[in-house]
């Protein structure tokens, strides 16, 4: 976390976060795999009005991959198989 000298509003956050989990193998077999997330995100002009659009497409239908508070659940996160050799 990085904050500002003057009013000590949070500037930026860095995420790295890695945790295990499961997954049923192609075989049947379930498998470790290893979740990670990696984000960063910086905050600026605070107190100032922003403006966010909708991500729609022309015919005024969301995006694939969005979804609106209360509407259909969120797509399944994405999972990585490493095995060990």
């Amino acid at each position: 976390m990085w904050f500002g000298n003057e009013y000590l509003f949070m500037r930026r956050l860095d995420m790295d976060v890695r945790a295990p989990g499961t997954s049923l193998g192609p075989d049947g077999v379930r498998q470790i795999v290893w979740l990670t997330y990696k984000t960063s995100a910086t905050y600026f002009d605070f107190d100032q009005p922003i403006e966010v659009d909708r991500p729609v497409n022309a015919s005024g239908n969301l995006e694939q991959g969005w979804r609106l508070v209360g509407g259909d659940s969120a797509p399944a996160p994405s999972v990585e198989v490493r095995t060990s050799e």
